[in-house]
C-alpha cells in the first residue's frame, strides 16, 4: 500500500472518529458501490448502469436515495416495536442520531 493511501485511510478514520464524516449502512439492493465492487446479479446491475455511468436523471437518483431511506426508515421503526431489548436501543440510538442533526 503507498504512502498516500495510507495516509488517506487514516485521515478517514480520524474523520469518522472526530464525527466529521458520517457513515450510514446501506441495503446491497441500493448500493450502486457494489456493482463496483463485487459481482451483481443482471437485475441491479441494470438499475444500477445509468447511476454507474452518469447518465441517470436527476429525479431517478433522487428516487434511489428516497427508496434506500424509505427502508431504513421501516427497518428502525420494526426495530424499535420489537421485544428485543438490544434491537429497541439501537433504533433509539438511529432515531436521537437523526433528530440530532
Amino acid at each position: 500500500m503507498s504512502p498516500l493511501a495510507i495516509a488517506a485511510a487514516f485521515h478517514l478514520k480520524d474523520g469518522i472518529d472526530e464525527g466529521t464524516i458520517d457513515t450510514k449502512w446501506v441495503a446491497g439492493v441500493d448500493c450502486a458501490a457494489d456493482a463496483l465492487s463485487k459481482a451483481v446479479g443482471r437485475k441491479l446491475f441494470l438499475k444500477f448502469k445509468p447511476f454507474l455511468m452518469g447518465s441517470a436523471e436527476r429525479e431517478m437518483a433522487l428516487a434511489m436515495v428516497a427508496q434506500a431511506l424509505d427502508r431504513q426508515n421501516k427497518a428502525v421503526a420494526l426495530a424499535a416495536t420489537s421485544v428485543d431489548e438490544e434491537l429497541r436501543t439501537i433504533a433509539a440510538g438511529v432515531v436521537a442520531m437523526a433528530n440530532a442533526r
